[in-house]
């Protein structure tokens, strides 16, 4: 004899949130041991340690599965236009951006509703990923194919960059709390002590980093973001120097 499930017990047990965005309606299901995201006709699920993309053709779905165990996954805002992405670093120092959810264009009622059930989503997604990420908050800056991607964890700040002839982007600089920086090598880091101090500043197309008195340390050259996105993450940068 099958048990019954009351209705009482299935909503406890799972929770749905909608939203639209600019490529369409989209739903989160987050259940007991499971996470899906409805987008058109793909659903994206995360359970038993893989990723599982499915799309419906017009015949039959096709499914492509990743297996998580030594992968992580981020859920990353992007600045200044809070589209949600999800990031693959399935690799240690590359990474892969899988999908984005861009907010409705315009201003009227609608579309902030919109923005902020997007925005509800958005947290409702962080939080049933968190463990594959490392506790790391990500973001990520600039538009189309050379956006740079960068992860807060509690003891570092990594950017991730496409060089090129590169298909994804790479790990570029690492800013430690300790306040050194590692500048990804072939074999190697080559780590640099900042004992003197530093400052972070946006000169052209690149992020310099110098000693208080001028010398330059280090630098990274972001060519593909706009002058207002390497702004926005030298200030996040330096933030993070000035507050150790």
């Amino acid at each position: 004899m099958l048990e019954s499930v009351s209705p009482y017990r299935k909503a406890v047990s799972q929770s749905e949130h909608d939203a639209e965005t600019g490529v369409g309606p989209v739903k989160l299901v987050l259940g007991p041991k499971s996470t899906r995201l409805m987008v058109g006709p793909q659903v994206w699920t995360i359970a038993d340690d893989h990723l599982v993309v499915a799309t419906q053709g017009k015949r039959k779905a096709k499914k492509r599965s990743i297996r998580l165990g030594e992968a992580s996954l981020y859920v990353a805002r992007a600045w200044p236009t809070n589209e949600v992405s999800l990031w693959l670093e399935r690799k240690p120092g590359i990474v892969q951006r899988m999908l984005g959810l861009p907010p409705l264009p315009g201003m009227d009622e609608d579309v902030v509703k919109a923005w902020r059930d997007l925005e509800r989503l958005a947290t409702k997604l962080q939080d049933a990923l968190i463990d594959y990420g490392a506790g790391a908050r990500a973001f990520e800056f600039g538009n189309g194919q050379h956006r740079v991607f960068a992860l807060r964890y509690p003891s570092k700040f990594i950017v991730y960059a496409r060089k090129v002839f590169r298909e994804k982007p790479r790990r570029i600089i690492e800013l430690r709390d300790d306040g050194s920086l590692a500048l990804p090598g072939r074999q190697r880091d080559r780590v640099i002590p900042m004992a003197k101090g530093m400052e972070v500043i946006a000169s052209g197309d690149r992020i310099s980093f110098c000693h208080p008195d001028g010398e330059h340390v280090a630098g990274v050259f972001l060519p593909w973001i706009g002058d207002a996105d390497r702004v926005e993450l030298t200030r996040r940068l330096q933030a993070l120097v000035r507050g150790r």
